[in-house]
Order: structure tokens, then sequence, then C-alpha cells
């Protein structure tokens, strides 16, 4: 699970001013406060904004600190599982629909991409936090993607800190070794296959 670069560019892109457009945490209590007295809104909305409150900007790391499944996975647990998974196997473009409980755990709903295409439920186990999906590898270490997406957000609090221009140089230099890589990847490869290929 390596998506730093591309959530990077997402969350941190650069308004006119110069200035990241991460919401300070007053902003997003502040829309958080308007959101939850709308009388309009449902509450099974009310309950995704909230969850999705709890891991913004850098509360999201007293949130993450908490995580423990080792008494078994609650709802937000299950939608937080299922959005680290989605964010795998998707990208960044997406959102997740409220837990439901069945009988093997939590069935959890997801939209992905531009045109919010419905995904294939997702079933996060209530006893070990794995996560099945038709389609796709089960995932059967979900504190890793946990530790993971920490790493990732803490990343992303340190670039919001530096100037525009530091900003910039840091991920031109992340894009470069990353292309770097690619390139040994596909060299690799194409090694390993003329050496299949003479074999035969």
């Amino acid at each position: 699970m390596n998506r730093l670069p591309l959530i990077l560019l997402a969350t941190l892109s650069l308004a006119p001013t110069g200035q990241a457009e991460e919401p300070t945490r007053n902003d997003e209590d502040t829309e958080y406060q308007a959101v939850m007295a709308n009388p309009s809104g449902s509450e099974r909305d009310k309950q995704l904004y909230t969850f999705d409150h709890r891991i913004a900007g850098e509360k999201a790391l007293d949130e993450i600190d908490r995580f423990n499944i080792a008494d078994g996975v609650d709802q937000f647990e299950a939608w937080f599982l299922a959005r680290l998974f989605r964010l795998e196997h998707y990208g960044v473009c997406g959102m997740e629909g409220l837990p439901e409980p069945s009988e093997k755990g939590w069935v959890v709903g997801f939209a992905h991409g531009a045109h919010a295409t419905p995904g294939p439920d997702l079933l996060v186990d209530a006893k070990t936090g794995h996560i099945s999906c038709d389609g796709l590898p089960a995932h059967t270490d979900p504190m890793a993607m946990v530790r993971a997406f920490r790493a990732e957000r803490e990343e992303v609090i340190k670039l919001a800190k530096l100037s525009p221009e530091e900003r910039l140089k840091r991920l031109r230099s992340e894009a470069e070794r990353r292309k770097a890589e690619t390139a040994e990847t596909l060299r690799k490869n194409a090694e390993e296959k003329r050496r299949q290929k003479s074999a035969n």
C-alpha cells in the first residue's frame, strides 16, 4: 500500500495565494457544527460525517492512536478499515456507506471514481477486522493498513507546515524517486521475461 504521492497531491494542492488548502481545526469544527445543526440532514448522513470528521486534520493522529480492534470491531472501526481498503484498491476518489451489521461482521457499501461507481460490498470481520470483497484479495492485516495511514497522515501534516516552495521541492523529489523505482522494476521484469524465453 503505497499511495503517499497521490494523497499528498490531493490533500495539499496550493491555493492561488500560495497557502495550503488544508483547513484549520477551527474551520473543520465550525463546518462540523453546522452540519450537525442542520435539521434537514438525515441521521445516517450525520453519522457518516461524524466518522469523516474524526479522521480529519491533525486530530486524526489521536484517533488512530486509540484505534484498537483487539476487543472487536465497532461501526466506526469497520467504516475506517473499509475506507483504507477502498483507498488501497480504488484510490482517493470515492466514499463509504454506513456499515451495516450482519451475521459475519459489518457490510460496507462504497462508491469510487469521478462518477461514484458502486463497488462490491466489503465485509469487515467483526472479530478480526479482516476485509473481504468479491474480485479482490482479502486483507488479513488490518493494523498494517492503519499504521501506513498514520505514517501518511503525519507526512501530510508535516508538508502542510512547509512553505509552498519547500513543499513543491519535496513533492518533485518524491515523484523523481518513484519514477526511478518504476523504471527499475520495468527493467527487471523485462530481463526476467527474456531469461524465461531463452530458457524455453
